[in-house]
């Protein structure tokens, strides 16, 4: 039992400095200041069809993972659904599984909604990256 307080405890303490660490990379509208350009890149990348900007945003793992054909049917499909990307809204972002994961809200040309967008980051190589990028709304869900 005493054994078993001590690691609570001790999980709680790095739990804490974790947390610290991370509020000093953050801006004071909560915004960490890596985010927003590596998000305004993907995003107007991802709207004008530039593969190799995209693709050179997120991890070893994810370039790996994603071919220019599988880029380019997401992009034809956001283009064709949402439209081209106008602008972005920072909304909140948390640590979630070690990972920091900031969200936005996004305008499109075609979307009468908005878009939401959740960035999750990965330090690699001493930069932060993007590990995922997801784009959701009323017309990507088939709404």
């Amino acid at each position: 039992m005493k054994r078993k307080l001590i690691w609570m405890l001790l999980f709680a303490l790095c739990g804490s400095l974790v947390l610290t660490g991370c509020g000093s990379k953050t801006a004071e509208n909560g915004e960490v200041p890596f985010s927003e350009p590596v998000v305004e890149e993907a995003l107007t990348s991802l709207s004008q069809g530039d593969y190799t900007t995209y693709a050179g945003l997120f991890i070893k793992e994810g370039r790996e993972q994603m071919t220019e054909e599988q880029f380019q049917q997401g992009y034809q499909l956001i283009k064709d659904l949402i439209g081209r990307y106008v602008s972005k809204t920072y909304q909140k972002v948390q640590q979630e599984n070690g990972y920091m994961v900031a969200y936005y809200q996004a305008e499109f040309t075609k979307e009468t909604g908005t878009v939401e967008v959740r960035a999750v980051f990965q330090e690699e190589d001493g930069e932060m990256k993007l590990a995922g990028f997801w784009l959701n709304s009323p017309k990507l869900r088939g709404e």
